[in-house]
């Protein structure tokens, strides 16, 4: 299981940091806080940036 940041799932998908913060709460991603920043689970990410591109770019 892995945990990405806001930053870090914008460089790889391509897309405004604003927009992930936007497709994680629309789809209720699952969080992780950890010293007062957000992680995101990569499975959630995928599944919904995958649908919207229909490629994968992570992993």
């Amino acid at each position: 299981m892995r945990w990405l940041g806001a930053g870090d799932i914008a460089r790889l998908w391509g897309i405004a940091p604003g927009s992930v913060y936007r497709h994680a709460s629309e789809r209720g991603w699952r969080r992780l806080s950890r010293s007062g920043r957000t992680y995101y689970h990569e499975a959630d990410v995928q599944e919904t940036l995958e649908s919207r591109t229909g490629t994968a770019k992570t992993g």
